[in-house]
């Protein structure tokens, strides 16, 4: 998947999030670095729904890492995915090198320390 989206033309939207699947849709921390280096290639995908798929602080890290370079992505849910400071500090140094507009990140274990 990660392969056929690099070069996507066409999808504009993606929602990899547990949904209904009820957990069948952990990608965690490796699948954090495909779609980070997904991210890092495709232009067209706006919309990214990665709610409660396990991605933990190094997944999002990863992910950050393709995100950086991509201009495309303007709406991003990373939401119930078990981020801690660390991982809304590597967030926070993807942001201004990147387009988001949109970014969901609620029920994480962030603190304010």
């Amino acid at each position: 998947l990660s392969r056929a989206l690099s070069s996507n033309v066409t999808l504009t939207s993606l929602d990899l999030s547990m949904g209904a699947t009820q957990g069948r849709n952990h990608i965690g921390s490796k699948g954090g670095q495909y779609v980070g280096d997904m991210l890092s290639m495709n232009r067209c995908l706006a919309i990214l729904n990665l709610e409660a798929t396990g991605l933990g602080d190094e997944g999002i890290s990863l992910l950050c890492s393709g995100l950086t370079s991509n201009l495309g992505l303007s709406v991003l849910n990373i939401s119930d995915n078990d981020l801690t400071n660390v991982g809304f500090e590597s967030i926070a140094d993807c942001l201004p090198h990147c387009n988001l507009q949109t970014l969901y990140a609620c029920r994480n274990r962030c603190s304010d320390k």
